[in-house]
């Protein structure tokens, strides 16, 4: 049995401080019609406005949780976030997770505890989607087994749980183990493979420690919870002399993997360098023949795959030749789409965060960097076509007070415009807002987000040229704060188009099922023009009740429910609609349909 909205939920959440702007457009030429239809807008959603849970003062964000730590977050991808912490404890630390609805209310009554990683000094969680409204979590399970003097000995598991939109844990308590052969796994990574399953990757330490060599492995799981890649996992190479490296998606089922190849001078001083990168496909083969590897007077900084997984970027530092940063394009198939040198960012005090970074649905990325003009430190914004060419002729400057202030993440939105987060250097906690159109252009700038932000910050797209920004502030908690493409605090704008518009109920109705007569499932559908509490029930010839299809609050809008008879014998059956409006002082709606079962 499975009920859902047909049409979009206009609506939804409490009674707060958030606001809710409606944004209609017609194709419509005739002026009447079009009135017509803006007025039937207005007045339904008078009726039925319900304000939006987000914070709109500058001094009280929403807020999440009381307390925690390595806040991480991805979009649910119907304007809303999915947020994942750890508890701020030193021996009893937990992963916990809480999604917020587009409107700033906490989709379950309290976070889902996802599992137990005994220390956050040496554990984090990442999160990200399932492209069918749920996510995955990945975590660190660390657990001490010995004591040696002081030094305390752990035991490392990685962990892997899918969450469906509703809090369900499909894959029981703590999840499953991303690999079943080792007890030294470290450093856990997750993304998503483009197609709905997850790839993780994490270390294996092979002597308890950092300090020499250890295995880097990666791992695929479907939808199902199915490890795909064996029980243990794909070993993608030896790290030496450290644990650092990064995995991002191919888009196309497969992972793009990079790392840094530490090497032993001559004088032997251990020195981390020799960048190498590697393409897995979906069915676990090394699609790139040979390893890339790049010149050793480089250091491995980032790696970022753009919005199609057609190319990557890949991002180091420059040493000893030169200083600055270099941006280094490699296309699906592993050809350097910029040279094999990149394009280079050479100020000597670059900071060039992947944050900083984004790509547009043409191959275009977009890049902020610092910068230096006329010996004032800046921040600069270019694009970069794909071949390598600036696409604007004079680079824009951006923030010419990189002394005082620095923009601190920028966030491609689905109108394509630039969202970014500035933060001011003398007081971190103060976060701004600004936002540029497709040009690098301001459409308005220095909107104060929060007065109370933390060190550890997260944005995602709200869906509708606004943004998502959640961070943590340790014992204080985990915060979240929504701006919408106009730079106005917690206000969520609605597109309605005339498609929308048109099936925007004015009255309850219950329609006839179909197929009737039926055997075994059936279609019920019926509106609502109201909000209101429905209930939904099947009933036989004797009166006696036999299915809850509906026992809840919903939106106006128009849903259809399956019925499913199968444990049912033939005969006569009515369904029963009651829905009590929420918004004409508790006015009661009654419906019946009659309905018969041939087997």
């Amino acid at each position: 049995m499975v009920h859902k909205n047909i049409y979009n939920k206009f609506l939804t959440g409490n009674v707060n401080n958030g606001s809710i702007l409606f944004m209609t457009k017609s194709n419509d030429t005739s002026k009447g019609n079009t009135m017509i239809k803006q007025i039937i807008i207005i007045f339904t959603l008078l009726a039925n406005i319900v304000f939006a849970q987000w914070s709109t003062d500058t001094l009280e964000s929403l807020k999440v949780y009381g307390s925690g730590i390595r806040v991480e977050a991805c979009a649910d991808g119907d304007g809303g976030v999915y947020v994942v912490w750890l508890s701020y404890n030193y021996d009893d630390s937990r992963v916990y997770l809480q999604h917020l609805d587009k409107y700033g209310n906490l989709k379950w009554n309290s976070p889902l505890e996802i599992g137990f990683v005994t220390t956050f000094q040496f554990a984090k969680a990442y999160v990200v989607s399932d492209n069918s409204g749920g996510v995955y979590v990945a975590y660190d399970q660390l657990t001490a087994i010995d004591t040696i003097d002081t030094y305390v000995v752990y035991e490392g598991k990685s962990y892997i749980q899918r969450v469906s939109s509703d809090g369900k844990l499909l894959w029981g308590e703590g999840g499953i183990r991303v690999s079943l052969d080792s007890t030294e796994q470290r450093e856990v990574k997750l993304v998503g493979d483009g197609e709905g399953n997850a790839i993780v990757g994490w270390i294996d330490l092979i002597d308890g420690s950092y300090d020499y060599e250890n295995i880097f492995y990666v791992q695929k799981i479907s939808r199902s919870g199915k490890r795909l890649w064996s029980d243990s996992g794909m070993v993608v190479d030896t790290l030496k002399y450290g644990s650092e490296y990064q995995i991002t998606s191919d888009m196309h089922g497969g992972v793009i993997a990079a790392y840094p190849y530490g090497y032993e001078s001559k004088d032997y001083i251990f020195i981390i360098s020799n960048p190498i990168a590697k393409h897995i496909e979906k069915m676990g083969n090394v699609l790139w023949a040979d390893t890339l590897s790049f010149s050793r007077d480089l250091l491995f900084d980032g790696l970022r795959s753009d919005e199609h997984g057609n190319s990557v970027v890949f991002v180091e530092v420059v040493y000893p030749s030169e200083s600055g940063e270099r941006a280094i394009r490699i296309n699906y198939d592993g050809e350097y789409d910029w040279g094999e040198s990149g394009i280079a960012f050479p100020y000597d005090e670059q900071y060039f965060p992947e944050d900083l970074l984004t790509f547009d649905s043409n191959n275009e990325t977009t890049f902020i960097w610092r910068d230096q003009v006329d010996s004032v430190d800046v921040q600069s914004l270019q694009k970069i076509t794909v071949d390598g060419n600036k696409k604007w002729v004079e680079d824009k400057i951006l923030n010419d007070n990189y002394v005082d202030y620095h923009i601190y993440s920028m966030l491609k939105s689905n109108d394509n415009s630039y969202v970014l987060l500035k933060r001011l250097i003398g007081d971190p906690s103060k976060f701004y807002a600004e936002k540029l159109d497709s040009n690098g252009n301001y459409e308005w700038k220095d909107v104060i987000l929060t007065e109370y932000g933390g060190e550890e910050v997260e944005i995602v797209s709200d869906g509708n040229g606004g943004m998502i920004v959640v961070w943590s502030r340790f014992l204080y908690g985990i915060f979240a704060q929504q701006i919408s493409r106009d730079g106005n605090l917690g206000e969520v704008i609605v597109s309605i188009d005339d498609e929308q518009v048109e099936n925007i109920p004015t009255e309850v109705t219950l329609e006839q099922n179909y197929p009737n007569p039926f055997n075994p499932s059936t279609t019920i559908r019926y509106s609502l023009s109201q909000s209101g509490f429905v209930n939904l029930h099947v009933y036989n010839i004797l009166g006696q009740e036999v299915a809850k299809l509906v026992n809840e609050e919903q939106n106006f809008g128009n849903y259809e429910v399956q019925f499913e008879a199968t444990n049912l014998p033939s005969g006569v059956y009515f369904c029963k609609l009651n829905a009590v409006s929420l918004g004409t002082k508790g006015r009661m709606y009654e419906k019946s349909v009659k309905m018969l079962l041939l087997k």
